[in-house]
């Protein structure tokens, strides 16, 4: 696992299209989209499906 800082921020989340004003988005179907407030391990994405 590697261990990545990310600085906090109150930029607007974007799922599923372009954040940089593009006019490229995600044509498919989510079910189920999960948001963490910390890195998950590999174990701990594993145990997730």
């Amino acid at each position: 696992a590697k261990n990545l800082v990310f600085a906090a921020n109150y930029e607007p989340l974007f799922v599923g299209m372009d954040p940089f004003g593009g006019d490229e988005y995600f044509t498919g179907r989510m079910t189920q989209v999960k948001i963490y407030n910390r890195a998950l391990s590999p174990y701990e994405i594993s145990r997730t499906r």
